[in-house]
């Protein structure tokens, strides 16, 4: 009975010792913004906020919205069936992917 008692105690110690916290957890950076992380693509449809554009190494849609809610002036210089370069910090992996983009740059 008394080693039934010590073998419970150490998987109870050893289960609650080392689970970090949510405050403890590293959260993902998603302003690691870079020069060399870019996107180059033709926009293929156009919201206020927002473009859809085609990307040009894997040919699959990326929606772009503006990282600071204050640069709006670059999302409205973008138009349909331009060629852009959209720097960005994370690129979520759902369908279509999504981003949000440190700066928009059409491409002459």
């Amino acid at each position: 009975m008394r080693m039934f008692i010590v073998i419970l105690l150490l998987i109870f110690l050893t289960g609650c010792a080392g689970n970090p916290t949510p405050t403890e957890q590293e959260t993902p950076d998603y302003a690691a913004y870079s020069e060399n992380k870019f996107i180059e693509g033709e926009v293929v449809s156009k919201r206020i906020n927002s473009f859809t554009m085609v990307d040009d190494m894997t040919n699959g849609k990326i929606i772009v919205t503006m990282y600071d809610e204050n640069d709006k002036k670059s999302m409205k210089s973008v138009k349909r069936n331009e060629r852009v370069r959209v720097w960005f910090d994370h690129l979520r992996e759902s369908n279509p992917g999504q981003t949000r983009a440190h700066r928009v740059e059409i491409i002459e």
